[in-house]
């Protein structure tokens, strides 16, 4: 929104988007041109009043005159932390880059900041949002602050692709070499923050430009004004932007490098937003606007669904069951196992502009009864022979859920990870007058028989329960499984469980 007190549908479409955080760049402007304490006041009681919480700015002048802006950033902080809107503070974006009048901000200054803000805040974090790869030399910032990873997918460096003037107008560096420069140019990147534990998020770029050149006063400044965004001779369309696969593409494409959020990157039209929302005409000059509202709210809803799931601990793919057979796709750095409430979860993307397929192989220990489902279709995959046919088309994200409850057989352990002879609780669901000789054993998921349980204890009577177990000194990943009537016929396997 312009101002928080202009059109307060904005906030609820958004909200009716499935989105739960939001941020204006306009609480980070010049005070002389950003929102004063009171709007920034009416625009938190506004996100709250629909449910969302608030990413807000500092001001960019201040953290580049900090110390001498320090008092200002403090104030800040403590005017607005006790809101229930806020999410968490954004410090800067793009710091390693000179623009809107300003030059790149140093390190220190990012740096001071967040310890200035961590001290009067400690319940909310920072974030920054560099533009580039982040530099392995750095110390890195104050404790609790998070990095928002991005690229100009759709809108990269390059000029128009002069040899393909068709729609949709792709650039030099399509949103196809996405995963090319996700896996390269961010790389040490992923190495960097996963290896000292600092999250980061990803960005999607859902760039949505109208085919009406009139629509360009609506757009806000930063797109209006700059050339790389406006429309071209020979190209009716003003524009481009990516479609419901290419933003699945993107955001499956960063959880599966360790991302802990998925953060749209979306240009609007400023004026009326829930009235051209509701225009449907397939002649209306806004309708490329709201196909692509439509596209985004397609891919915000999923990922909603799909949260709890990708924000699980990534699983060791040597110890997971997974393997893969015969195929064109290649899983190296296209892949994640998930474990969720006793399901796995396999999210793949295929980095080719072409389609795909390969043999995915479950190991008989951890899967002995697996049924396979394509998400969030919900259409059943044919397992058969020890795996079971993944496809792909061009440049697509699939997720397959491996679900492997036989006949009312469930297991779950937690916590994950526990400490050498942590307790763990073991949940377990069965049948109505199952055997109360059924029994669960704890193994190291790399041990092929069942004969050797390094603990076991027998299920008793019931349709479900806990039972503890105090694992073992030795680190490694274990799980349990679950066996029928003092027999070694297993209808169950637990999620996998690190001792660490």
């Amino acid at each position: 929104m312009e101002s928080p007190n202009d059109n307060p549908e904005d906030l609820q479409a958004i909200a009716d988007a499935h989105f739960n955080v939001i941020q204006s760049y306009r609480m980070e402007a010049a005070p002389s041109w950003g929102w004063t304490d009171t709007e920034i006041m009416n625009y938190l009681d506004a996100a709250q009043a629909k449910g969302l919480r608030v990413l807000l700015g500092i001001p960019r002048e201040w953290v580049q005159d900090f110390p001498n802006k320090e008092t200002q950033i403090r104030a800040r902080v403590n005017t607005f932390k006790g809101h229930l809107a806020l999410y968490a503070w954004q410090v800067y974006d793009e710091p390693e880059s000179a623009h809107d009048g300003f030059p790149p901000v140093p390190f220190a200054n990012l740096n001071n900041t967040c310890n200035a803000i961590h001290q009067e805040d400690p319940n909310h974090p920072t974030f920054i949002t560099p533009n580039a790869a982040v530099d392995a030399s750095y110390p890195y910032l104050a404790v609790n602050t998070q990095y928002t990873l991005q690229y100009d997918t759709v809108i990269p460096e390059g000029g128009w692709d002069t040899d393909n003037p068709n729609p949709p107008y792709q650039r030099i560096r399509s949103i196809w070499s996405y995963l090319e420069d996700l896996a390269n140019a961010h790389a040490d990147s992923f190495t960097i923050l996963n290896g000292r534990n600092i999250p980061f998020g990803w960005v999607l770029q859902g760039h949505n430009l109208a085919n009406d050149p009139s629509l360009w006063s609506k757009l806000y400044p930063a797109v209006r004004n700059n050339y790389d965004y406006r429309p071209r001779p020979g190209y009716p369309r003003g524009g481009i932007y990516p479609s419901v696969e290419q933003m699945r593409y993107m955001a499956y494409g960063g959880f599966i490098h360790g991302a802990k959020s998925a953060i749209f990157l979306e240009y609007r039209v400023r004026d009326n937003f829930d009235q051209i929302l509701e225009d449907i005409s397939p002649f209306s000059p806004f309708r490329p606007y709201v196909q692509q509202w439509e596209a985004v709210t397609n891919v915000a809803t999923e990922l909603s669904t799909m949260g709890p799931i990708l924000l699980t601990p990534t699983q060791d793919l040597t110890t997971s069951g997974v393997s893969f057979g015969t195929g064109s796709w290649n899983p190296n750095g296209n892949t994640a196992v998930k474990q969720y409430q006793g399901k796995t979860y396999l999210v793949t993307v295929n980095p080719s502009p072409n389609s795909a397929t390969r043999q995915i192989r479950l190991s008989p220990i951890q899967f002995p009864n697996p049924r396979i489902t394509l998400l969030p279709a919900g259409t059943s995959i044919l397992f058969q022979s020890g795996y079971f046919n993944a496809e792909w088309g061009p440049n697509e994200a699939r997720i397959y859920q491996i679900d492997e409850t036989v006949n009312g057989y469930t297991l779950t352990a937690g916590p994950s990870p526990v400490a050498p002879g942590g307790t763990v609780t073991v949940s377990w669901t069965a049948p109505a007058g199952h055997a109360t000789t059924d029994w669960v054993g704890l193994y190291l998921t790399s041990t092929v028989g069942d004969q050797t349980p390094i603990q076991w204890r027998y299920v008793p009577a019931g349709t479900s329960g806990n039972m503890a177990f105090v694992m073992p000194p030795t680190p490694g990943t274990y799980h349990f499984r679950y066996f029928l009537n003092d027999g070694y016929t297993r209808v169950r396997n637990s999620n996998a469980v690190t001792v660490q």
